[in-house]
């Protein structure tokens, strides 16, 4: 079987996250710049000028005076910024410094209501303000290859087909029970899974080898302890080596929300690589470097990375491999500066301290 994602599913993906409230939306606002071509300064786009008015609107209240200094050079970054996170804190920033209730207020206040909008600017996963899932996704080939006798599904040994994905010179084994069956009844298709995981980018689509549709949920002596929210109802997991396994839900799943959670198990599949290459086992000592980091940078990558350590290093991993490259990196960057000078360690791009 041949495939490519359909436009449709990826439209759906970043559709999560609202475009609206952009700087450009307004930019109609801001006076153009005057171009001194002898000295051959550009002016400024219209957006651009808004953004730093702004900003420079925002530095002068008392509020921002009150804002430790990690959160001032983060919003700085964000008022300058051009991501859909920048997007949504510039307009959430320009509308509350038109607020009587924020310029009555006291600066203690006024950093309150600064931070709160901040946090409601947090995507509930990074992949949804990312550019992490390729528009129409890449070419594959899918075939069934082979029949097993025994598997070991996460509950039970079962027997199992197992069909090749193949893509862009790599190849991923997608493993479902022989039997079809599922409880409870809601599980993804191989060729919605195929689909999903060629509209990874490449440095996402790596980390994962193997993926396993379970016949039954995640079992309950498996939960993480660390993870109070993770029930028998996961979504899916992620094992070293690779492996992620999708689990059955009770009620009908979407296929557009696979390839943004499969990206997310390939930044648990980036944490695990790394911090067993870096700090050498996932020790509690290893993880409290990175506790570390997050409690420096303090913005959280997402909603979903509040979860815990492992969950923030999955969703910073993932910024972290997604934008790298683009012009958006260094942005990401000045959110995250202690999480990502981390993840160049871990990447093997400076020395570790």
């Amino acid at each position: 079987m041949t495939g490519k994602v359909a436009p449709k599913g990826a439209s759906g993906t970043r559709a999560t996250t609202p475009e609206t409230g952009k700087p450009g939306q307004v930019a109609s606002r801001a006076p153009a710049a005057k171009a001194v071509s002898s000295q051959g300064w550009e002016p400024k786009p219209p957006a651009a000028l808004w953004r730093s008015k702004v900003l420079w609107s925002l530095v002068e209240t008392t509020g921002y005076a009150a804002l430790p200094s990690t959160f001032q050079d983060q919003l700085r970054a964000a008022l300058t910024g051009t991501t859909p996170r920048s997007s949504q804190i510039q307009t959430a920033v320009a509308n509350l410094l038109s607020s009587p209730k924020f310029v009555q207020a006291t600066g203690k206040d006024q950093a309150s209501f600064i931070l709160s909008e901040m946090d409601q600017a947090l995507p509930l996963l990074a992949t949804y303000e990312l550019g992490a899932l390729s528009p129409l996704g890449a070419p594959f080939t899918l075939r069934e290859t082979a029949a097993l006798p025994t598997f070991e599904f996460s509950d039970r040994k079962a027997s199992a087909r197992v069909h090749r994905l193949e893509l862009e010179n790599q190849s991923i084994d997608v493993v479902v029970p022989s039997d079809g069956i599922f409880s409870p009844p809601h599980q993804h298709t191989v060729e919605e899974v195929a689909a999903a995981v060629a509209q990874l980018l490449p440095a996402a689509r790596r980390l994962i080898s193997q993926i396993v549709l379970s016949p039954r949920p995640l079992p309950n002596d498996e939960r993480d302890e660390r993870v109070p929210e993770l029930s028998k109802d996961a979504y899916m997991t992620f094992a070293r080596g690779g492996q992620v396994t999708i689990y059955p839900q009770p009620s009908l799943m979407a296929a557009n929300h696979l390839a943004p959670a499969l990206a997310h198990e390939a930044g648990h599949a980036l944490g695990a690589e790394q911090f067993d290459g870096f700090f050498r086992a996932l020790t509690r000592q290893g993880w409290n470097v990175w506790e570390e980091a997050m409690a420096a940078d303090q913005l959280p990558p997402s909603k979903y990375g509040l979860k815990s350590v492992e969950e923030d290093v999955a969703e910073t991993a993932l910024i972290y491999l997604c934008t790298e490259g683009t012009a958006e990196f260094e942005e990401y960057r000045a959110l995250f500066p202690r999480r990502f000078a981390l993840l160049d360690q871990m990447m093997g791009r400076i020395p570790p301290l």
